[in-house]
């Protein structure tokens, strides 16, 4: 399915607004010392925003396996180095 450009906007402002209510929802479960709930809504906030990412790019993604491969490319080095990453740089799995 291809998204119309404004369509993409909506979908990622969604997903990020949805990551940062998951990231407040996280904050408030550390003040009451729920580690428990607390790594699981860091786990959704960041599920959320890097789906976001990936709309940006164009890649679907329909589930949390949907995830592992994209997570190992291009897409998340530009979100944890800010751009792709060099080849004569040390991959992210081993930093």
């Amino acid at each position: 399915m291809s998204l119309k450009d404004n369509e993409r906007d909506t979908l990622i402002r969604l997903y990020l607004a949805k990551s940062d209510e998951t990231l407040e929802d996280a904050r408030y479960n550390r003040s009451q010392e729920r580690w428990n709930a607390t790594a699981n809504r860091l786990y959704y906030a960041l599920f959320h925003a890097i789906t976001a990412l990936f709309v940006s790019d164009g890649i679907p993604v329909h589930s949390h396996n949907g995830m592992k491969i994209p997570c190992l490319s291009a897409p998340a080095e530009r979100l944890f180095y800010g751009r792709k990453r060099k080849s004569t740089e040390i991959p992210l799995r081993f930093r």
